[in-house]
């Protein structure tokens, strides 16, 4: 008999941890769509409520569009981010489910708005 130690690795918690050097570039690349996103969509918003003839039928459903795109941008988008980069969720519980309950709201309204916008256009009702 010989004197024989087994050792277990354990599993990585976080199996692929991009360089800095990448987390750099996708923060760069990610703060730059999110901030487009915020200030387009902010201009939708304001250029149809300023203005009394941009109010039809058609552009309510852009402004729709443009607030859910909003609130993706604002609420879910960076949390998501910041969950990619680090592996872990650190908002705490609560937030995960509201994030995760905004995720599913703004993608079902902006598919639903779409949707009643092509019903519109080809004027089936």
């Amino acid at each position: 008999m010989s004197n024989i130690t087994h050792t277990t690795k354990l599993k990585d918690d976080r199996p692929f941890v991009p360089s800095s050097l990448v987390q750099f570039i996708w923060s760069a690349v990610f703060l730059f769509m999110v901030a487009c996103a915020i200030i387009g969509n902010l201009i939708v918003i304001w250029i149809i409520l300023a203005h009394r003839k941009m109010r039809t039928k058609t552009n309510v459903f852009l402004l729709n569009l443009a607030i859910t795109d909003l609130m993706m941008a604002t609420i879910n988008a960076m949390f998501n981010f910041v969950y990619m980069l680090k592996s872990n969720w650190i908002f705490g519980d609560t937030y995960c489910r509201v994030n995760n309950f905004a995720a599913n709201l703004t993608v079902a309204s902006s598919v639903f708005t779409i949707m009643v916008t092509s019903i519109d256009r080809i004027r089936i009702f």
